[in-house]
């Protein structure tokens, strides 16, 4: 194992949400939504790029493409919006929540998951503020005991520092640091996406009512 390998970290979050999975999900996979949610999301844009491999070429699966994405059969889901997502790149800009500086990256959408039991979807980000990392949510149902739709919605975080940002900072420093600012940005994404959720949910159940 490299010294960079070991200089790297995951930070695990969690949060419950009382609203339906279905809705969490749509609210996490609108990517172009997003920075109207979170508060320290700034902007998001697509990359368009001809290099990105489609799902289908000349009328036929691409192998390399499908193995990226699973999802069952009997769930309802919007499969095409899945198909869009897998592989896109997207520019962000995002606000430090310590430094207060606007961070600039590149997010690449590469696996979705959606059975029954779970919904999980993963990117990988560029380098960051020093650093690259790998983001996976996860979206699960739960019975929370209040006779409502509730999920659980958890962030693993895996972070490996940039090579020439981490010889200029003593190790302790650069753990301490990034530790506590990854643990701060998503804990604070984590509750943006409860409060929006569970508005749009108790909206909802008046309007149905």
């Amino acid at each position: 194992m490299s010294f960079l390998e070991r200089a790297g970290y995951s930070i695990y979050t969690s949060i419950v949400i009382e609203a339906p999975i279905s809705h969490v999900w749509r609210v996490a996979t609108d990517i172009e939504a997003l920075p109207e949610r979170i508060t320290s999301l700034v902007s998001a844009e697509r990359i368009e790029d001809d290099r990105v491999d489609r799902a289908v070429v000349g009328g036929k699966p691409n192998p390399a493409r499908r193995a990226s994405f699973a999802i069952d059969d009997d769930v309802h889901i919007d499969y095409d919006a899945m198909e869009a997502l897998i592989h896109s790149r997207w520019k962000m800009t995002k606000l430090d929540p310590i430094l207060q500086k606007p961070l600039h990256f590149i997010t690449t959408f590469t696996q979705i998951s959606v059975t029954k039991e779970k919904r999980s979807v993963s990117g990988s980000v560029s380098s960051i503020g020093g650093v690259t990392s790998t983001v996976k949510r996860t979206i699960e149902p739960i019975d929370n005991g209040s006779g409502q739709e509730a999920c659980r919605l958890t962030a693993l975080v895996s972070v490996v520092p940039n090579q020439y940002f981490i010889l200029g900072l003593p190790f302790c420093c650069f753990t301490g640091f990034f530790k506590r600012r990854t643990q701060k940005t998503f804990e604070a994404d984590n509750a943006d996406f409860k409060l929006y959720c569970e508005d749009k949910a108790r909206l909802c159940e008046a309007s149905s009512g």
